[in-house]
């Protein structure tokens, strides 16, 4: 419920300040969110409030926090850029798991928890400040193709119709099955008797 209120106001964010301060904004604080977490063992409070910080926090941490910045650097080829960065985004949720999985069984669940806050703040956050451009520079960005756009449509102006309604319906039914499955793949997969080792590395 949190994320669904922290990805459109990390959009509306994003489009005021720019990707890369509030994707690093949302990086930082999406690592304090994770250390609360991991001091949060034994208090069910705030270990709730933590899961509910990392779940408003971290919203522009994800496809929302580069999608205006690939919007501006590629125009032709804008699918082909915003697959290859959904792709790199999905290699990193295959490989984090097996990570955290490693960590667990060596250490514990807040040391892994711990090291994943780390790799936010101390990798993903200078990338993302190195590496993101909001506005193309110089003479590399790729050069825009004709669009006609309707007659009397305003370039900045946001009006919701029925192709949006559309769009938004069809991600949303997306978004209900898959993520039906995430939140309960866990239970899901104890009941078919796999073990916390194996369950992580189904995850």
């Amino acid at each position: 419920l949190l994320q669904a209120v922290g990805y459109p106001a990390a959009g509306f964010l994003i489009d005021r300040f720019g990707s890369r301060r509030i994707a690093g904004a949302s990086l930082l604080l999406f690592a304090l969110a994770l250390a609360a977490l991991a001091a949060a063992s034994g208090d069910y409070g705030r270990y709730i409030g933590a899961c509910a910080a990392i779940g408003l926090l971290a919203a522009a941490t994800n496809m929302v926090g580069y999608a205006r910045a690939i919007t501006h650097w590629f125009d032709a080829r804008r699918g082909r850029a915003r697959g290859v960065a959904a792709a790199v985004q999905a290699l990193g949720a295959i490989g984090l798991p097996i990570v955290a999985e490693k960590l667990i069984l060596t250490a514990n669940w807040p040391t892994a928890v711990l090291a994943i806050a780390a790799f936010e703040a101390l990798v993903c956050l200078p990338l993302v400040l190195w590496l993101v451009e909001d506005q193309p520079q110089g003479p590399n960005p790729e050069p825009p193709r004709p669009i006609r756009a309707p007659v009397g449509a305003a370039a900045e102006t946001f009006r919701p119709g029925a192709t949006f309604a559309k769009l938004a319906i069809a991600f949303a039914v997306m978004g209900f099955t898959f993520y039906a499955i995430v939140a309960n793949i866990v239970f899901i997969l104890t009941h078919v008797g796999l073990g916390a080792s194996e369950i992580a590395r189904v995850q």
